[in-house]
């Protein structure tokens, strides 16, 4: 590993390391315009008002709760949950399945699926399902 560290160099290090960076970002990226679309979709099937926020940070959070049809308070329970030390991610995490628990009911899917929502990957399946499902 040495050997191959020092034939690289410095300036090939810096290069695989944005080179990485970069595909990080692009899936990143990818992974947000699918879930912006789904929600998007998810909102219109809904008939609930404004989709296009599912393109802006936070106010697609705002836009889960309309789906879900409750108050708009979970949006800062929700945004500001996670700036809870060690216990915000499990707040967040309940939260959103909390949503979709109702998203599910109102789609008519089984509602034990909202618990899917906290698998990673196979929420962004699921997602696609609550939207473009029958």
């Amino acid at each position: 590993m040495e050997q191959f560290l020092e034939q690289i160099g410095t300036g090939g290090m810096l290069a695989l390391s944005l080179g990485i960076l970069g595909g990080i970002l692009f899936i990143a990226l990818l992974m947000y315009i699918y879930q912006a679309f789904a929600l998007m979709t998810l909102a219109r099937r809904t008939k609930t008002e404004n989709g296009w926020l599912a393109w802006i940070p936070f106010a697609n959070i705002y836009l889960i709760t309309q789906i879900a049809k409750k108050e708009w308070w979970w949006t800062l329970i929700i945004i500001f949950g996670g700036f809870i030390p060690i216990l915000g991610g499990l707040i967040v995490l309940a939260g959103m399945v909390y949503l979709f628990y109702f998203i599910a009911k109102i789609r008519r899917l089984p509602e034990w699926t909202c618990v899917l929502m906290a698998i990673p990957l196979v929420n962004l399946v699921y997602l696609g399902i609550l939207a473009w499902g029958k």
